[in-house]
């Protein structure tokens, strides 16, 4: 899912994983058991840090004291927190926006240290922290149009920056290892982020004619897994894909298709391009099946089938490619809604219960949409975001008014 600036995609958000043992829900059957899965909470306070990532001076001691006030929330302990995900901008620590003085460089050096002010808030509070990295609007495509993709050698770059820094070292201090990273949040989603070289979106799956790292979308984004894995010499998982649900993954918006309508896609196009590696645990951002299923719930109908939804479809194609059940799949990020759905659009139906229902489906019911014999097996889900005090994601938050409110979902997690 892509949201404006000031909304997500460029505002570092933390993650917070817990481990969720079954709940009663709508989608969970009695005589099934449902699965256990980790389930992850997008937090947005470290905004308050650094303004949105718009600071170009030091952050003072209070906004380094509201980048950890998710962590140290009275309502923090009882969600049970094992890991914390974060997703900043992909150069964090290689600041060569511009000038060392430039405003871009600024924001950049601001944004570092609310950042080790998360890590450290992490650290204290035991959790282990999982990384997405995401678009730096202030990286222009060439003539400066629009918000560029990084040539795979500058992206190599700021990846050996950071894990020298964050995953690497004999010691990180005071500061939370990070050994989980997600190259690149949603590279198939449809926005404006363009291609070093040649013109083309980095969520176009055509290659036009050029299979090249640096003017194709999908083989950039799978150089981008290859990088990383190479770089952090201690970490645990490097997430694959992390696509979206309003990303090209296949269909007729995913160029060239053949019958199964996988050879051509993104999918299939990333996958042929990992050097032969196969990843473990594959991301996927399935904000159209919470939806489905709020609207079936608001409207009393039952739940939708599991082959109708995204999760459901995906398992089937890496199935098909050869990723079964050794394979993890990851919700990477997800939100159930009140009120409103994920495009801001009025659902009065969509009421709080309705909310705290998705939350119990998200936990017992999706996961099963990937229950194939021969599928991969969803393990885990991080959902957006923990608290909020602005109408933008107030819709998703598990703790509302500045995080003094909870709301029915988040006593749906604490009781699961």
């Amino acid at each position: 899912m892509r949201i404006p600036r000031s909304a997500r995609w460029v505002v570092p958000a933390a993650v917070i994983a817990l481990a969720a043992p079954a709940l009663a829900g709508p989608a969970a059957s009695a005589a099934t058991p449902a699965p256990v899965i980790t389930l992850g909470i997008h937090d947005g306070a470290i905004n308050k840090c650094d303004r949105n990532e718009h600071q170009t001076t030091p952050p003072t001691a209070a906004e380094l004291t509201a980048a950890t006030s998710s962590l140290t929330s009275k309502y923090w302990p009882a969600l049970r927190v094992r890991t914390v995900r974060f997703s900043p901008p992909w150069d964090i620590a290689y600041h060569q926006d511009g000038a060392p003085g430039s405003a871009a460089n600024l924001e950049l050096v601001t944004a570092q240290a609310c950042f080790n002010a998360w890590l450290a808030g992490v650290q204290k509070i035991g959790a282990r922290p999982e990384i997405a990295f995401k678009p730096d609007p202030n990286y222009r495509s060439p003539g400066g149009t629009s918000v560029g993709a990084p040539d795979i050698h500058t992206y190599r770059l700021a990846i050996d920056a950071f894990t020298r820094q964050y995953s690497n070292p004999a010691s990180t201090g005071a500061l939370a290892r990070v050994q989980i990273i997600a190259p690149w949040g949603e590279p198939d989603v449809p926005a404006t982020i363009i291609m070093p070289r040649g013109g083309h979106k980095l969520s176009d799956p055509n290659c036009h004619g050029s299979p090249n790292v640096n003017t194709c979308g999908p083989i950039l984004a799978a150089h981008m897994w290859q990088a990383v894995r190479a770089s952090c010499t201690r970490c645990n998982v490097v997430i694959a894909g992390d696509f979206s649900s309003l990303g090209g993954i296949r269909g007729h918006e995913a160029g060239p298709s053949s019958a199964n309508r996988l050879r051509g896609s993104y999918l299939d196009v990333y996958r042929r391009n990992l050097s032969g590696n196969r990843p473990p645990v594959w991301g996927l951002h399935p904000y159209s099946d919470i939806m489905a299923f709020e609207k079936a719930d608001a409207a009393g109908r039952p739940v939708p089938a599991p082959s109708s939804t995204l999760i459901g479809q995906v398992a089937n194609d890496l199935s098909l490619v050869g990723y079964h059940q050794h394979t993890q799949i990851w919700l990477d990020e997800i939100s159930a809604f009140q009120y409103h759905n994920m495009s801001g659009a009025s659902w009065p139906s969509w009421t709080p219960q309705v909310q705290a229902a998705a939350g119990r489906y998200l936990l017992t019911g999706l996961p099963k949409a990937a229950s194939g014999a021969k599928e991969p097996t969803v393990t885990r889900a991080y959902y957006l975001n923990f608290q909020a005090s602005e109408p933008i994601n107030s819709r998703w938050a598990l703790v509302l008014d500045g995080g003094l409110t909870p709301q029915p979902i988040y006593t749906a997690f604490t009781n699961r």
